[in-house]
Formats: C-alpha cells, structure tokens, sequence
C-alpha cells in the first residue's frame, strides 16, 4: 500500500466565510525596489523568518516535536588581553589655544637671528615683527612690508634680514635696525621660500613660476636661474652645511642635487610622493624628507640610498632640525607637533594641536622652539622635549580688552630697546617695567614696584588687573 504524502495549499478566507485561491507574489519580485543596507537586511531577515516558520509548522504537524536539548551553561567573562603597543608608540601631550596674539592674521614665515637673542615673524598682516629670545617680548614691527609674507631668512653674519614683498619680489633688510634697503624683482610668481648660504654670500629663492634664482650678497644681483620642467614643479629646497650642494624636491617625487652656486645638476633621486619639505643634518651626512604620502624619508646624502622609511599617515607640511641633529620636529596635516630622535628617527612625542601651525623655527642654541599660528598665535616651547612655554603678545593687534607690559632694555650697543609681554610675565634681567594697561584695566603690582596712575617701575612681576564696573 502506497504512502499518502501530505499535500498543502494556500486559500484566502473572506470575512463572510468564502474561499478565493491566494494571490502569491514571488520574492525576488518583492526585492526588486531599490534599498539601503538596512532594507536589505530587514528584508532578508523576514523572509528568513517566514522560511523557518512553514517549515516548522510541517514538523510539528507530522512528526514528534524533539526533546529540548539542555541549555549550556553561559561562560564566564574574560577579561579582554590589552592591545598592542608599537615599539614607537610615543606619548600625546595636548596644547590649548592661547588667549592673546602676535599678529592680527596667520603667521606663515619664521627666521631666527644667528645670535640666538631675537627672531622674526611675517604675517599675512602685512607687518614684520621682531622678538626677543627667551622671553618672547615685542620689540619693533618693521613697515613698509606689504604682499603676501611665506617666508624670511635671515643671513648667517646676521646682518641682513630677507623677506617676500608684494608676492615675486625680495626685500633686504638691515639688522638690527631693521630698516629697507633694497626690493629685488625678477620672479613672476609668488615667492614660496628663501635661504641664505652658510658663508653669507648667496641668496636662494623659490618660486611659484617654477624657478629657484640664485642671488649674490650684499648686493642682491642676480646671478643664476634654475629652472624645472613644467611638469614636475619645484616645491620645496635646503642648502648643505657646507654650502656645495642645492636639494630640491619636486612634486613628481624627484630629489634634484645641484652643485652650488654654479647649478650644474649633480644627482637625481626618485621618491613616491610629492615632497613638503627637507633638510640636511648639521653633518652634512643625511637628508630627510616628507612627503604628501606622509612618508618620512632617512637617506645618505652622498648616494641617495634610503636608511628608513616612516609612515605617518598624515601630509608633513613643516620640518626643522635642531642644531646638534639629534632630534627634529615635523608638522603633520598643519595640526600636530611630532619629535623625532635622529639617527633612529624613532617618534618620541606628539603634541596635539586646535589651530593650524604654519611654521616652525629652531633657536640656535637648540633651547627654544617657535611655532606660528593660523589665527595669528605665536607659541614658544621648550626644548629638547617640546614643553609648552607661553604665547607672545603684541597689543597693537589685540582687542580692548587685552593685557599687557612694557619693558626698557638697554642693549650691547647701549640702546634703549621697549618690548611688550603679557601682564604677569616675570621681568628680564635688567629690565625696567612700564605697565602699559588698556582701558579699562587698572596697574598693579607688588611692594617692591612703586605705581603712579597707569605707570609703574618694578624689577619683579607688573600685572594689569580688569576694572568692574
């Protein structure tokens, strides 16, 4: 006797107790609409359940419903193992904003002086400022400074102070007067970078016209232009310690050396990425450079050959390296402060940052480094660890409301120099303190300042204090 297998069928039951045959809509005609993640795996998820759920109904009609199998006992929990730590792994710091300024707008252009006293900034402000070092006080701003302000360089005698002045054209300054004696044209296009030979007698400028010009000093005649093809742009140069050589990096990837001054290519080097920046070592052994790619590269200057290669993720706009090359400090996506050791080139801090840093210049000394701010912020670390130190002030470009001193200092030469601090900064050395108070706030000071009205002479601490109305 054969078996009777069960048959099913699906009906669709009115409200008044007929029967109609059931209107079945495939599935695949369902899906067929456009859905997004979440769609999709909702849909998937209620076919799947409509599956398991006909398919259960006929075993429960037609066989034994099996014995529920015991419940496993849940695990106990354990304790997650920690993640991995990178041999380079280094320390994040953090760094607030400050609350005064240097400049009314960013600050794209730093140059220490050789004597390791003073150092200059160039913003988009249209000024020139000079600092002193360590304190950080105001000296002068120097006029008759206009165009967009990349960069300055100050020569290794310390006697001529140069700027990019109205976009294609170099400034000379004197120093320390700080008076112009001389506009060079000759770049079509805007001035990207400027340096001084060791010796003092040549001046390199970068253009966005594709050419680097080679200058001769004190004079500023126009001795050589080197030019790149209109295909790999020139976007970033240093000079060796020894002043023989000229590095540049293009943003095809190359390093070009030339022979210098004379310009005579000497060795070319290819490189992945689109080079930010380089720099030699004081040795004059090894160039460093970063690339758009985020890749810092380690190579031996006499052949090229690659020592390391670092992956930071990030593109490294800014390098500097301080005067004993044992360590160097990059600027990564215009935000974050990272120290290297150098050879190893191992990271050993990172300091985190809420405004863009444009630029970045190294004391002589090695003590000190200066970073400038988008916002027109001028900051003053210590060194060799990258410490926060404190936030320059000048009060031409603050508000009302801002805080501040001024000094008298009488210089090698026996000048008067004034400078300005923020309120509360410690007294130089030497120093006579003049609180210079805004409207709006009243001078105080300690028992050892005597105070008249809005004038004091203290040698300790000069604070200016808000008046409530």
């Amino acid at each position: 006797m054969k078996e009777a297998k069960p048959k099913f069928e699906l009906s669709r039951v009115n409200s008044d107790g007929t029967e109609e045959e059931a209107q079945i809509v495939p599935l695949t005609e369902a899906l067929k609409a456009k859905m997004n993640r979440r769609g999709f795996l909702g849909a998937g998820m209620t076919a799947a359940t409509a599956v398991l759920i006909l398919d259960g109904c006929s075993k429960r009609d037609y066989e034994p419903e099996p014995e529920p199998e015991p419940a496993e006992p849940e695990p106990e929990p354990v304790e997650p193992e920690p993640e991995p730590v990178e041999p380079n792994q280094a320390p994040v710091e953090s760094s607030d904003r400050c609350g005064i300024k240097a400049h009314s707008d960013s600050v794209p252009a730093l140059a220490m002086h050789p004597n390791g006293k003073m150092f200059f900034s160039g913003s988009f402000d249209n000024t020139i400022k000079i600092w002193s070092l360590p304190e950080g006080a105001h000296i002068k701003t120097l006029t008759g400074y206009y165009g967009m302000k990349n960069s300055l360089a100050v020569s290794p005698d310390g006697k001529q102070l140069f700027s990019e002045g109205y976009g294609n054209k170099v400034k000379i300054w004197s120093l320390p007067e700080g008076i112009l004696l001389k506009t060079l044209p000759g770049h079509e296009d805007l001035i990207l970078m400027l340096a001084v030979s060791p010796n003092s007698k040549w001046l390199v400028s970068l253009s966005l016209d594709n050419t680097i010009k080679i200058w001769s000093l004190p004079g500023g005649t126009l001795f050589k232009t080197l030019t790149g093809q209109t295909d790999d742009i020139i976007t970033a140069f240093a000079i060796t310690p020894d002043g023989t050589r000229l590095l540049a990096g293009k943003d095809d990837g190359r390093l070009v050396v030339w022979d210098f001054p004379e310009g005579t290519v000497r060795s070319t080097w290819d490189n992945a990425g689109k080079i930010l920046s380089l720099f030699v070592t004081p040795d004059g052994k090894k160039v460093v450079t970063a690339d758009s790619d985020g890749m810092i590269k380690l190579r031996n200057l006499s052949d090229g050959a690659v020592l390391k290669s670092l992956e930071t993720h990030e593109p490294i706009y800014s390098m500097a390296v301080t005067p004993d090359g044992s360590r160097f400090v990059s600027v990564s996506n215009y935000k974050n402060i990272k120290l290297w050791s150098l050879p190893d080139a191992t990271l050993i801090k990172t300091v985190e940052q809420e405004d863009y840093t444009e630029s970045m210049a190294i004391s002589p000394d090695g003590k000190w480094l200066v970073s400038g701010m988008y916002v027109g912020t001028i900051k003053l670390w210590d060194l060799p660890d990258v410490t926060y130190g404190n936030c320059l002030l000048d009060l031409e470009c603050m508000e009302d409301t801002a805080k501040g001193s001024t000094y008298n200092v009488t210089d090698e030469t026996g000048r008067t120099v004034t400078y300005t601090l923020p309120c509360g900064a410690p007294v130089p050395p030497g120093a006579t303190c003049r609180c210079n108070c805004v409207p709006g706030k009243i001078c105080t000071c300690n028992s050892q300042c005597p105070c008249q009205f809005n004038s004091c002479t203290c040698n300790k601490v000069c604070t200016c204090v808000p008046i409530y109305r």
